[in-house]
């Protein structure tokens, strides 16, 4: 399936570079997927590298990136750390530039709710977790803590099931309610409704450690603090913000101790949270982009 998106994505992408016959054309690649696809067609081109993952454990996105990055007007990536060590991994003159991954949050005012969610979710105290369930997000643990807290809280899980992950929660967690995979936007519509929002990520590669989950945007553009796993792309953002808690999800104690607190200091963390949202300009980050950059003549999106 991804081999005939990828094959039907490049023979619309190379009638559109047929027709621009500017060489000052700014050529805009959302992802690596979508450069990679027409590498062979981008000599002479200008464009811009969007990578939105690091791919330290795909040797094939690796070896491909290194065919084009340096050549690239302007490589974007969405997290600090990610973007030096491309740096360094390229041998690049200069370092990417990092665009937070921040969604937007005002497109999805005109989606109807699911009326069987909103009253599964309604009148409850969220705790959400919202993403791929699975091992290297393992949630166990936190489903372990929930019960030895013994309260109110219901842990709803949103997202795609890997390796009957949701089941072992629910075995260890009984208030435990799965909402199943809700594509973007329409998630947003049950995101708003969490107390307290989940991202967790563990060592197993780098991409995971410098992880830029665009979720703690999702949260916090709901003023929703967020209790996170104690690694540097969750340390330097929520946690230096203080919009929510960095603990070891590997600990109970400390995953007791991460909801105590912010259930202590609400309001706190949920204005830091507002305040972690707001801060964050998406527009302006890309005005100083092609500012820089100054090539554009008029632009593709491809």
């Amino acid at each position: 399936m991804k081999i005939k998106r990828w094959v039907n994505y490049r023979k619309e992408s190379i009638k559109i570079l047929r027709k621009q016959k500017d060489s000052e054309s700014l050529i805009w690649l959302g992802t690596a997927d979508s450069a990679i696809a027409i590498s062979d067609k981008l000599k002479n081109k200008n464009y811009v590298l969007n990578i939105l993952e690091l791919y330290d454990n795909n040797k094939f996105y690796r070896e491909n990136l290194a065919k084009i990055v340096n050549n690239a007007k302007a490589i974007i990536c969405c997290e600090y750390n990610r973007a030096n060590i491309m740096r360094s991994w390229y041998n690049l003159e200069k370092t990417p530039y990092v665009i937070p991954n921040k969604p937007y949050q005002n497109n999805f005012n005109q989606i109807q709710e699911n009326k069987d969610i909103i009253d599964k979710i309604k009148n409850k105290k969220i705790i959400l977790y919202q993403g791929m369930i699975s091992a290297d997000r393992d949630l166990v643990n936190l489903a372990k803590a929930l019960k030895e807290i013994n309260s109110n809280y219901w842990l709803v899980l949103m997202g795609r099931d890997y390796n009957n992950s949701v089941s072992k929660i629910k075995s260890n967690y009984e208030k435990t309610i799965y909402l199943g995979y809700i594509p973007a936007p329409e998630h947003l519509l049950y995101t708003q409704y969490a107390y307290i929002g989940i991202a967790n990520y563990d060592y197993s590669c780098l991409n995971n450690v410098f992880c830029a989950p665009n979720k703690i945007y999702e949260y916090t553009g709901f003023r929703i603090p967020v209790l996170c796993n104690d690694i540097p792309g969750l340390y330097y953002t929520i946690g230096k913000s203080k919009a929510g808690v960095c603990i070891d999800f590997n600990n109970i104690s400390e995953i007791k101790n991460g909801i105590e607190k912010i259930e202590k200091n609400y309001d706190e963390y949920s204005n830091n949270a507002n305040k972690f949202y707001a801060d964050i300009d998406i527009n302006e980050c890309y005005k100083k982009i092609i500012k820089e950059i100054g090539v554009i003549k008029y632009e593709s999106n491809i």
